[in-house]
């Protein structure tokens, strides 16, 4: 096993932070989360598997909400029966328990695209991860540990947000604050960002559409950067809509810029989406002629815009860099291959009788289409319940704006995710909307005093 100097240093501050204090852990969890290529520890015996920063991040933040008082209460609470708690819980045992056996009791049986980055190179017309065997690999045992470290962040989450409400604003000022340095630092080309690149698999650094170039950060791949800063953009335009302050504003601006730096197809129609959203909000909830005029002069300034930009010195480059990223995607290579991996994820389904290829075992295009082809059907009717249980449901303000967020990863997870992972931003936001929704359980001290009320 070897530790990587940014793991060792993310080990050491998340050993500190466990006894420093929730919000000293909230920090560096926040802080952790868009470095996607930042890899902790690299198990050689296990293929080169990794584990990343965040992960540690997310077990010290697990660390501390056991160390809480009403932790084990809280968590109690959010797993009654149909609760969203309850269902997560049981969708994780039955992925996890199907990574181990489904591999090994259809192996041969189907062949997938399989979640090993071992085998690198586009040439043209061949597909960069080719059809294998299914089979046991180390996939299985590295994207369990992810989905359980996500669950139990999730449940933390939601204990340690009941006992104080900044929980969630330090996780996510720190990661809006960590994207925009990462984000600096790659466009200025900084060597320094190469420490924090040492995960094993493939990073895609310096690439570039039309002649643009896109921004990754910290992040191993444009699309994920460009998930990160959307779903951040959505929390900050969604808390400043219902609770104002220039600097959510100015912040959900930002990552919107970096989420258009990035070119990331996926990140821009889910920024296209919250834009809308956002402003059909603002008016549906204000009757003054100010906020029409200031929509209708905002509209403008977009039309006025896009036709210079259509029509100006960048027109050619910019239509060439549409085409590729919108209109002629599914004719490019990444487009055919992620199409393949999303036949092939129904492929899986269908072989294996409906109970899928095994958690971490196939990769697929779409979140859907892999908790399919990984989970089969079991998976996905407890992935539904889970997701209905946390969203469909009044919340405050600050609830709100959580799951805007925390759509917004699955948003981007739909159109182009992967794994059955949805990741720590998610379950973190996740977690904190439980907060908002988990019952009280009666006539218990610590838990009364978990759900007094919180300044913001």
């Amino acid at each position: 096993m070897e530790v990587t100097a940014v793991g060792a240093a993310v080990i050491l501050l998340s050993a500190l932070s466990v006894f420093a204090g929730r919000l000293a852990g909230a920090a560096l969890l926040g802080a952790t989360i868009p470095l996607s290529a930042s890899a902790a520890m690299i198990f050689g015996w296990a293929g080169g598997a990794t584990i990343l920063c965040v992960v540690i991040a997310a077990a010290a933040v697990i660390a501390r909400a056991s160390l809480e008082g009403a932790a084990g209460a809280l968590t109690g609470a959010a797993l009654r029966p149909g609760a969203a708690g309850l269902l997560l819980i049981a969708f994780v045992a039955v992925a996890v328990t199907g990574g181990y056996a489904l591999p090994r009791l259809f192996a041969g049986a189907t062949e997938i695209y399989a979640m090993d980055r071992t085998v690198i190179g586009v040439t043209s017309g061949v597909m960069r991860f080719p059809l294998t065997p299914l089979a046991p690999h180390a996939g299985n045992i590295t994207q369990s540990v992810y989905l359980v470290v996500s669950a139990a962040l999730c449940l933390s989450a939601a204990a340690l947000t009941r006992r104080d409400q900044r929980f969630p604003l330090v996780v996510l000022w720190a990661a809006t604050l960590s994207q925009t340095l990462f984000a600096a630092a790659d466009a200025m080309g900084l060597a320094a960002l190469e420490h924090f690149r040492t995960a094993t698999y493939a990073i895609a650094p310096n690439q570039s559409v039309a002649g643009f170039s896109r921004l990754i950060g910290g992040a191993t791949e444009p699309a994920f950067f460009g998930g990160v800063s959307v779903a951040l953009c959505a929390w900050h335009l969604w808390r400043h809509r219902r609770l104002g302050g220039a600097r959510h504003l100015l912040a959900g601006g930002a990552m919107a810029v970096l989420a258009v730096a990035s070119l990331s197809s996926t990140a821009i129609a889910v920024l296209a989406c919250i834009a809308a959203a956002y402003l059909a909000a603002r008016l549906a909830a204000s009757r003054s002629i100010g906020a029409y005029g200031g929509a209708f002069l905002l509209a403008a300034l977009i039309v006025a815009a896009a036709s210079w930009l259509a029509l100006g010195p960048l027109a050619a480059p910019l239509q060439h860099a549409g085409d590729m990223l919108f209109l002629g995607k599914f004719s490019t290579e990444s487009g055919v291959e992620r199409a393949a991996w999303a036949r092939q994820a129904l492929v899986n389904l269908g072989d294996t009788a409906g109970l899928g290829a095994g958690l971490g075992a196939a990769r697929a295009n779409g979140w859907a289409m892999a908790v399919l082809g990984q989970t089969g059907a079991p998976g996905a009717v407890l992935a539904l319940g889970f997701l209905i249980a946390a969203f469909a449901r009044r919340l405050p303000p600050d609830g709100a704006a959580l799951r805007a967020g925390a759509l917004a990863v699955l948003a981007a997870a739909m159109l182009s995710g992967s794994r059955v992972d949805l990741g720590p931003l998610f379950f973190v936001m996740t977690g904190c909307v439980l907060s908002f929704t988990a019952a009280p359980v009666r006539n218990h001290p610590k838990v009364a005093a978990a759900y007094a009320p919180h300044p913001v």
